[in-house]
């Protein structure tokens, strides 16, 4: 009986010590919990008035802004005087410089868009598994394919830089000859320009040709059928590339054959109101 009091009596004593270790603790936790949330308010507080002064000073900081990046002339704000002209105000003057790279952006994609087409179109149609391509073909299509692969467009700066790399000799082929007037179309460059660059490199000054018949039948010169001859200023087209179908148009090399588009360009479907002979006026 003593030994089991004191165990009741030890056990006893260990209860109330972990409630009031319990207790304890969990006042702990509240004082925390109560602190946390009062420093959360007071920094969400802090937080809230920066914003706000920051809302308050934006119009004074975009035209602090403005005034250091922007000239004066078109930095915005009343003019000092009378006689001095209106100037634009600093939003309107971002906006028409935002417009006017876009649409430069946009014209020079739809220009080199126009340069892929055009110029991967002729060397598809001249395509010959016959033969090899000459050195002449092969550097002239790296150099423009190297340019237009990476988004640029080819100007009149780039076509002449290349054509001054390529030896003299090449403008006597006429697979070379006929590739170069394809260039000319493709890349808008100037056909006085061309032939003021070939005759001041002294080099023979030729214009692509369809083949004759006979030339054409010819099996060792497989699907060549360009021949050159000499240049005819008289001939408003003089420089013109020729392809397996004849001697090329812009409008024809920028053509891409499309079956899908043949086919449904050569499909009537039918039009249920033709038949009520309703006026087109009064349905639009």
């Amino acid at each position: 009986d003593h030994w089991s009091g004191e165990l009741l009596a030890s056990a006893e004593a260990c209860r109330q010590r972990g409630k009031s270790v319990g207790n304890r603790a969990g006042a702990k936790v509240r004082r925390l919990a109560t602190r946390f949330q009062r420093n959360k308010a007071l920094l969400s507080r802090q937080l809230e008035f920066h914003v706000l002064r920051v809302q308050q000073d934006r119009l004074e900081t975009c035209a602090a802004k403005m005034d250091n990046l922007i000239p004066s002339v078109v930095a915005g704000g009343r003019p000092q005087s009378p006689q001095e002209p209106r100037r634009e105000p600093s939003g309107q003057f971002l906006m028409r410089a935002r417009r006017h790279a876009e649409g430069q952006r946009r014209q020079q994609h739809r220009l080199l868009v126009d340069q892929v087409d055009v110029f991967t179109t002729f060397l598809r149609k001249t395509a010959d598994a016959s033969r090899a391509p000459t050195k002449g073909e092969i550097f002239l299509s790296g150099c423009f394919c190297h340019v237009l692969a990476g988004g640029c467009v080819v100007d009149s700066v780039y076509f002449f830089r290349v054509l001054h790399k390529l030896p003299g000799d090449e403008f006597c082929e006429a697979c070379v000859v006929n590739l170069l007037a394809a260039c000319c179309m493709a890349f808008s460059i100037a056909i006085p320009e061309y032939k003021a660059h070939v005759v001041g490199r002294g080099l023979p000054l030729l214009s692509p040709r369809q083949a004759s018949y006979e030339a054409m039948q010819d099996e060792s010169r497989g699907r060549d059928m360009v021949a050159l001859g000499a240049w005819d200023d008289t001939d408003p087209c003089p420089f013109v590339p020729v392809t397996p179908g004849g001697a090329s148009t812009p409008g024809s090399l920028s053509t891409v054959e499309d079956p899908l588009f043949d086919t449904l360009a050569g499909t009537q479907l039918d039009a249920p109101l033709a038949r009520y002979d309703l006026d087109q006026q009064r349905l639009v």
